[in-house]
């Protein structure tokens, strides 16, 4: 079959018809199928585009002859739903950051203005909500034992923005760095460092875990006091 977009073919004997439009079980999104023919060489092509319902509702599709500036528009919408659906796909599987999820989508295969837009549509739908997601994010990682600023790396790590990351470390509230730092130390080693060897070790990790010099200072001193 000969590609009936190709420049080569003219504008005047190529019609484009919609010739019907198909509902999905869910009715969320609608089959469209369009006939292109060549009038001159008798060539006809039909293609299917699955496009969201409320997107095929905004271009106004009707059964019948359109333009082809209409088909652009039927094609660019059949794109933004299989990125959204892609997306939702993804949402399924943990939270995102919408930087993260437009990264994601562009991974596989889809145009950075179609990935930008259907992560809009997911944040404007209530899919993404890129604060609460955040704060889930940090309580997670609060919960692993991890400092402060293990948890502000991780999360900018992951793509959610400085105001985002800034309010989730505030939603932990007054959380006692030096406490939990002991108790990460005492979970790390049952005993007090024997030497300066061990004691730079259990540092070092507590350092990678997010703690400042001063928490873990303080933090092993007081470490193994009932002990």
């Amino acid at each position: 079959m000969e590609d009936l977009s190709s420049p080569s073919v003219p504008d005047s004997p190529f019609v484009i018809t919609v010739r019907y439009l198909r509902a999905q079980t869910t009715g969320e999104a609608i089959c469209v199928g369009v006939e292109l023919t060549d009038t001159l060489r008798n060539l006809t092509e039909v293609r299917r585009y699955t496009v969201q319902t409320e997107l095929l509702n905004a271009l106004g599709i009707r059964r019948g002859i359109i333009s082809r500036e209409k088909l652009e528009e039927i094609e660019q919408a059949a794109q933004l739903s299989a990125a959204y659906t892609r997306a939702l796909t993804i949402l399924a599987y943990g939270a995102n950051s919408a930087q993260a999820l437009t990264l994601k989508l562009r991974q596989r295969g889809f145009d950075a203005s179609t990935a930008e837009r259907a992560v809009a549509l997911l944040c404007a739908r209530g899919y993404l909500r890129e604060q609460n997601d955040a704060c889930r994010e940090a309580e997670r990682c609060l919960g692993k034992g991890w400092g402060r600023r293990r948890i502000e790396q991780y999360l900018r790590q992951r793509g959610y923005c400085n105001q985002a990351a800034q309010n989730a470390l505030e939603e932990l509230g007054d959380v006692d760095e030096e406490a939990r730092c002991a108790k990460i130390a005492r979970r790390k080693s049952s005993v007090p460092p024997q030497d300066a060897k061990d004691k730079q070790k259990l540092i070092a990790y507590l350092l990678r875990q997010g703690y400042d010099m001063s928490t873990i200072r303080h933090a092993l001193d007081v470490a193994w006091e009932d002990e």
